[in-house]
Order: C-alpha cells, then sequence, then structure tokens
C-alpha cells in the first residue's frame, strides 16, 4: 500500500505521547484500546517491525511504501551517566548505523 493511499482514513492517534511522562495514561488510551479501534474500522500507523497488531485477531497489518523516514530523539537529564541511559544509547547508535548500512 503506498502512503497516498491512506488519505481520509480514519486515523488512530497516539494522543497520550505528549503528556504519558508527566501524568499515568488515560484508561481509554491503552494501546490495546487503539487495537479495538483498528479491529472497528480505523487505520493505525507503527514503526516498521512493529508486531503489537498481531496482538488481536481481527486486527492486519499491511507494509505502507512511500513515506519518509521519521526522525527519533532520545533525551536524558543533562548529567544523567546511569547505566541504562548509556546502554540505551549505545544500543540506538548500533541500530542507526545498521539502518543506514542497509539504505
Amino acid at each position: 500500500m503506498r502512503a497516498g493511499e491512506l488519505a481520509g482514513e480514519g486515523l488512530v492517534a497516539c494522543t497520550s505521547t505528549p503528556t504519558m511522562w508527566s501524568r499515568p495514561p488515560e484508561p481509554d488510551d491503552s494501546f490495546e484500546d487503539k487495537l479495538e479501534r483498528v479491529a472497528g474500522g480505523a487505520v493505525a500507523v507503527l514503526p516498521a517491525g512493529d508486531r503489537r497488531g498481531t496482538l488481536h485477531p481481527g486486527v492486519a497489518t499491511v507494509p505502507v511504501t512511500g513515506m519518509d523516514p521519521c526522525r527519533v530523539v532520545a533525551v536524558t537529564r543533562a548529567h544523567d551517566r546511569g547505566g541504562l541511559t548509556a546502554a540505551f544509547h549505545e544500543a540506538a547508535r548500533i541500530w542507526a548505523a545498521a539502518v543506514r548500512a542497509h539504505a
């Protein structure tokens, strides 16, 4: 499917993303709720390789072509040098290099 074919479709947005770090997620804004809306006829666009859509028997995943890659930014506290932060940043660098090598 080409990205242009999604025009006019009911897109399920991730409405909690901007505020999810400052408060608990709303009970009606879970990923499972999004899957229910998609099973009812809405459309959601997920990153390539995201297999959460397979958790619902009424949802099928279809690759979408013709979309520009999205930029992802990892933001941490300025002086956070914890082991998990460093490990995440290193994993992200390795993954990004692998993606660029296959582009």
